[in-house]
């Protein structure tokens, strides 16, 4: 939301949640005029007509709210943030071991079934290899460090 009110020259009050639970409770009940979650979370409740969605923070619109525009679409342009998910090793994991979980890894997540259940969750699956994952990981450090630095964000506010 800061980053959003920085591109937009706008200002919202930041209200923390423990969660996506009492954020979506206190939405439908009027006590945030506006919220983000992840499409699963939200989508739910914009079915049952108790939210309304405004737009979608990926770069391109969701397959899942595609009458929905972007941030970009709607005059933010310049932003993208999603909900990502990685599988993680520790350090000094040995090449060959990462190397068969990465495999069998992609392999599950291309299984029809898990796929079929990812995807309507909103999820879109990527299932690369680690180096990707590491750069992926290095570009979103720096992105958000850039953030936290440029709106002087401190940590527990």
């Amino acid at each position: 939301m800061t980053q959003i009110a920085s591109l937009a020259g706008s200002a919202f009050n930041h209200i923390p949640y423990k969660g996506g639970g009492p954020l979506v409770q206190d939405a439908i009940a009027g006590h945030v005029p506006l919220m983000i979650g992840t499409i699963f979370l939200a989508k739910p409740q914009i079915d049952a007509k108790m939210l309304v969605p405004l737009a979608v923070t990926s770069a391109k619109r969701s397959s899942r709210l595609p009458d929905v525009p972007t941030l970009a679409e709607q005059g933010v342009p310049g932003f993208e943030s999603v909900a990502w998910w990685g599988v993680i090793a520790p350090a000094g994991t040995p090449p060959q071991i990462i190397s068969r979980m990465n495999e069998e890894l992609v392999k599950a997540l291309k299984a029809p079934d898990v796929a079929e259940k990812l995807s309507a969750q909103g999820m879109e699956i990527v299932g690369s290899k680690p180096e990707a994952l590491q750069a992926f990981l290095q570009s979103e450090i720096g992105r958000w460090s850039k953030v936290v630095k440029d709106n002087k964000i401190k940590a527990g506010e």
